[in-house]
């Protein structure tokens, strides 16, 4: 697994670091019949005369979502064989409703990154709520703020033949007069396959910052796992994680079973460490999330963890006194302060730290 990571940014997805992704074309929404309820599973249809196909279905998932791309085939492609490369591809978690909170996201993803592509089909795209520009057009304008402030690069393609509908091309219009003007910019009207080709020979040339210094080391990521009824007492330990420099992983809860189970695999796919919070929750979930740390394997993993934890917190129970386990450091953190509870666990990871 190789060191730096990178993000795909595509449609409605959000990505990071030091290689992010971003793709637009896409439509998305919630499907309500008319008692206000969701509907999941049923099929959504957008007609545009700048499709190919002329008409594009979509289908809502458990929590009636759906999203309709011109682009997401060419994006899973370009994440598809980044990874099968070794580079470590975001987004990792489902991006935020509203524009102020995915403003946030999306600059915390490309903090620290060497790379970003932004792929711009015939579709304008979905604004969110609170702004009126599309998620691309943020994601796009956000890369450039910090490619004029760091050693990120922005790299926006556009295919060779582009029928976009009014707005799209209105944007692109823009874009192709001010992006080369920019710095650490480059602007790509070509095949799919010259792109491709022009990122791996990016990813390939030796990353330096601004000062000529290398750029540092991606810090190291922990995967936080833990029950939905922990969530306020995990706080103090996904705090004390963030204050020893490593990148937490959270846990989620909200957003469709699909999306949820993907982030779950992809972040213990590309983690370097895991950490079970063992609070309220029945030591049978403790136990399949350990059984998922073996998995992970299966799902694309390709190098051990460099440590797993079981952190025991309150309450204190007759099956957390005698839980005991080799698959994972077992740390007792009900008593004493959560800090020199960590300690064992952290000087696992100090060689790399």
């Amino acid at each position: 697994m190789r060191g730096f990571k990178l993000g795909l940014l595509a449609i409605a997805l959000v990505a990071s670091v030091p290689m992010a992704a971003f793709a637009q074309g896409t439509l998305s929404g919630l499907v309500r019949d008319t008692s206000g309820a969701v509907l999941p599973g049923a099929t959504v249809e957008a007609s545009s005369p700048v499709l190919i196909e002329k008409v594009r279905s979509g289908i809502t998932d458990g929590t009636g979502r759906y999203t309709i791309s011109d682009l997401r085939p060419l994006a899973e492609q370009l994440r598809r064989e980044l990874r099968q490369r070794g580079f470590v591809v975001h987004p990792l978690e489902p991006p935020p409703p509203s524009a102020a909170q995915y403003r946030e996201f999306v600059a915390g993803q490309m903090r620290g990154a060497m790379l970003s592509i932004h792929l711009l089909g015939d579709l304008y795209g979905t604004a969110l709520e609170g702004d009126s520009r599309s998620v691309v057009e943020m994601q796009i304008e956000e890369a450039g703020r910090l490619a004029g402030a760091s050693a990120l690069r922005r790299v926006i393609w556009l295919p060779e033949a582009l029928t976009a509908e009014d707005r799209q091309r209105q944007y692109v219009d823009v874009l192709q007069k001010t992006a080369a003007n920019e710095a650490n910019t480059e602007l790509l009207q070509t095949g799919f396959e010259n792109l491709k080709t022009y990122v791996l020979r990016k990813l390939d040339e030796e990353p330096e910052s601004k000062s000529g210094d290398m750029l540092q080391p991606a810090p190291l990521t922990i995967y936080l796992m833990y029950d939905r009824p922990d969530s306020d007492a995990v706080k103090v330990l996904r705090d004390e994680l963030t204050a020893r420099g490593w990148e937490v992983k959270p846990s989620y809860f909200d957003g469709s079973e699909k999306d949820l189970r993907k982030y779950h695999q992809e972040t213990l796919v590309h983690c370097d460490a895991t950490v079970i919070y063992y609070g309220t929750a029945h030591e049978s979930w403790v136990q399949c999330k350990l059984y998922d740390l073996r998995k992970a394997l299966g799902w694309g993993r390709s190098q051990p963890f460099l440590a797993s934890a079981v952190i025991v917190g309150s309450p204190a129970t007759a099956a957390k006194s005698s839980f005991a386990t080799r698959e994972a450091m077992v740390v007792d953190a009900s008593q004493g302060p959560i800090a020199s509870a960590l300690d064992p666990f952290a000087r696992l990871l100090s060689p790399r730290s």
